[in-house]
């Protein structure tokens, strides 16, 4: 996941929390922004927060909601349905699409920008 903010301390360390976890500090530059990525392992929920936070307690909040769509949301038994995703880490293998507790079709490969269809 690629974090970007603006606004901190300059030249303060900038912690960057997923999940209650923290996932990597960061050194803010001269003007208070920074960029920085990590990877998201493991299971996500509907909504997942991604907190910044520096040295002088500025801070900043932002869901990470992944998405998953249909090509069609309705059609007779057998119809053939194109579903996509994004929010996955860049090429993250072994996606799998659980339907009523069963695995469908094989497994996704995301691609570089952790889209997967």
């Amino acid at each position: 996941m690629s974090v970007s903010g603006q606004g901190f301390a300059a030249i303060s360390n900038v912690q960057i929390i997923f999940n209650n976890v923290t996932m990597t500090v960061v050194a803010a530059d001269t003007t208070g922004s920074f960029n920085t990525s990590f990877t998201v392992t493991g299971a996500t929920t509907s909504t997942d927060m991604v907190i910044a936070i520096d040295d002088y307690l500025n801070r900043a909040f932002a869901a990470f909601t992944p998405a998953v769509s249909l090509d069609q949301p309705t059609g007779i038994v057998g119809t053939s349905v194109t579903i996509s995703g994004t929010s996955f880490s860049a090429n993250e293998s072994g996606i799998k699409v659980i339907f009523n507790d069963s695995q469908i079709g094989s497994t996704i490969t995301a691609n570089s920008v952790g889209a997967g269809t």
